[in-house]
Order: C-alpha cells, then sequence, then structure tokens
C-alpha cells in the first residue's frame, strides 16, 4: 500500500538534509556562478581591457582557447562629430571633411561612418558606409582627442552627382 503523505513528505525532508545531496548543491551552486562570471567577463572583454590594461594579457589567453578576440572598447555615446564638410571640387568629385572627439577616459575603436547625400527635396540620393580603414583613420580612438580627416569621393553617375545638394554624416559600430 501507499506510504501517507506525511511519510512521503518526511522523507523528502530528509532526502534534501541529506549532507551529501547538501554538498552536491553547493558544489553546483558555485559551478553555475563560476559558469556565470566567466560568461560575463566573454561579454564585457573589451571593457574589462580597456579599464585594467593588466588584464588584457589574460583576456587574450582566455580567448585563444575560446576562440574570441579582445578588441577596443565600442563606445559610440563617447564619439561626437565636432565639425564636417562637403564640398565640391569637380562636377562628379566632392571632398568629405569630418572631425570626430572622443569624450571617453580611455581608448576606443573608431567608429564607421554612414554617408548620405540628399536632394533639394530631401530625397536620398546616395548612402555609402566608411570604415576607418576606408577614411585612412586609426581603428582606435585615443582618450579625449579628435581625428581630423579629409577623403575624396567620386561618384560613377552624373546624374546623382548633380543632383546632390545634403548630406549628413553618422558614426556606428558595424
Amino acid at each position: 500500500a501507499p506510504a501517507p503523505a506525511f511519510v512521503r513528505q518526511a522523507e523528502r525532508r530528509a532526502f534534501w538534509g541529506q549532507p551529501r545531496v547538501r554538498a552536491l548543491m553547493s558544489v553546483t551552486v558555485l559551478a553555475l556562478i563560476g559558469v556565470l562570471g566567466a560568461q560575463l567577463i566573454l561579454v564585457e572583454r573589451d571593457r574589462i581591457a580597456a579599464h585594467v590594461p593588466a588584464a588584457r594579457a589574460l583576456l587574450q589567453q582566455a580567448c585563444a582557447v575560446m576562440g574570441c578576440e579582445v578588441g577596443a572598447l565600442r563606445q559610440i555615446e563617447s564619439v561626437q562629430v565636432e565639425g564636417s564638410s562637403f564640398t565640391r571640387l569637380r562636377p562628379d568629385t566632392y571632398r568629405l571633411g569630418l572631425v570626430l572627439r572622443s569624450s571617453a577616459g580611455v581608448d576606443i575603436a573608431m567608429p564607421s561612418i554612414e554617408l548620405t547625400l540628399t536632394s533639394t527635396q530631401g530625397q536620398t540620393l546616395l548612402r555609402r558606409v566608411l570604415s576607418p580603414t576606408d577614411m585612412g583613420a586609426p581603428l582606435t580612438l585615443n582618450a579625449q582627442s579628435e581625428w581630423v580627416g579629409d577623403l575624396p569621393l567620386a561618384l560613377d553617375d552624373p546624374q546623382v552627382a548633380s543632383r546632390v545638394s545634403g548630406y549628413t554624416v553618422l558614426p556606428f559600430y558595424p
């Protein structure tokens, strides 16, 4: 015959109260906390390396095992476009001038720039993404510094080139 409910309840309490079961639960909880900590370090590795330079070598060794890499910190809120210009040199050639400023307290990754050319009606004529290498920029933007760049751009379509009247630049991380 099945045991009464109060007996089954007492047996369950006795099982979970055994020293072996308690030790196994403690080890499991500690292992899960360790895995969570390792996952947090993996996700925040760039931020940790930027703020604690001594940890970079250890993080690079860990990434060599896990197949990741430690890069420059990406902190787009610390990048401001201080100034820009877009001037026509010839009917199909323009020059983009750009000044980016970092307000971060540490070195950060140089962002890419989205350049959008518009017509007098505000229609988008052309959108292009310029990587740091396209702009001749360094891969990192030093803390509290600015970068000044000048980039010639040729437009292949003369109809688009003749309709350009405005532009926007937007820094972002791809």
